[in-house]
Order: structure tokens, then sequence, then C-alpha cells
């Protein structure tokens, strides 16, 4: 009997901890565009910006699509790497469509990836031109990591 009361606490114990460990990494872990807000005016090109705290070998990834369009399909527009922010700031050039997508509404994502993600990643970005930007599904984003979002309207081109 005493072997079930020490072996149920100790099973408490573990389980404490894990929430303990998955709270602390998920409160680490935060991402933020600071560059623009719902409903913002963008033109064709535009730097997005924003802050991030993200575990080490890992990367921020910017994302954008139509908001007409499936939600699954995303057009990754490019990356910083942990080790490469400038206290906790990333800065991305997204691109917004074409002239005809005037007046658009456009979602822009921030989602934090692993090295596995990146790489499959860079090579949509290497690869699009040549398959005619063919949009791609969402990436699986690091456990714990939030993601951060805003739609906004194109406004010229």
């Amino acid at each position: 009997m005493k072997s079930q009361y020490v072996f149920a606490n100790l099973a408490v114990l573990v389980w404490v901890s894990l929430v303990s460990t998955s709270a602390v990494e998920a409160q680490s872990c935060q991402v933020k565009i600071t560059s623009l807000q719902p409903d913002s005016r963008v033109g064709a090109v535009e730097d997005v910006r924003g802050t991030a705290k993200i575990p080490p070998d890992t990367f921020i990834w910017v994302l954008a699509r139509r908001d007409d369009l499936p939600k699954r399909f995303y057009w990754p527009q490019g990356s910083v790497a942990a080790k490469d922010m400038k206290d906790g700031k990333w800065s991305v050039t997204v691109n917004f469509g074409q002239s005809q997508d005037v007046g658009r509404k456009f979602k822009v994502t921030v989602v934090v990836v692993n090295g596995d993600t990146d790489h499959d990643l860079n090579r949509w970005l290497e690869e699009a031109p040549s398959k005619n930007y063919v949009p791609r599904d969402f990436p699986t984003p690091v456990q714990g990591c939030p993601i951060d979002d805003v739609i906004i309207t194109k406004h010229g081109h």
C-alpha cells in the first residue's frame, strides 16, 4: 500500500513538473507584428516589422495571403533566425500580390518554425518563380510558440 502511495505522489510530481515546464516555455516564446495594425493600408511591397523572443535555433517566418482565398493557402515571404535578431526586433519585406489585388484584404502571419521547416520554406522561395508561385500549406509551428497575424488592405501597386 505504501509503494502505491509513493508511486502516485511521484506521478503527480512528474505531471506538475511537465505542466510547469510547458507553461514557462510558452511564456518565453513571443512574437508580435508591430508595424501593421488591423485595416492598415499598404502598397505593393512593405517592410513588416515586429518583435520576438524565440528559442535558439528557431526562425520566425512571415507569410501572406489574400484573405478571400482558401484558408490553407500561404505564400512565404521571408525569415529571420533567432540568432540574427537585434534586441528581439525583426523585419521582413512582404510582397502583396499583383496589381489586380488593389483593394483586397491580405492576412499577414508570423510563425516560429524549427530548422527543418525553415529549410523547406527557403526551398519553396527558391523554386517558387519556376513553379508560378503555387501557394503552400501553413507550416508546422514550434510547439508552445504563438502565432501573430493581422488583416490589412492593399491600397496601391
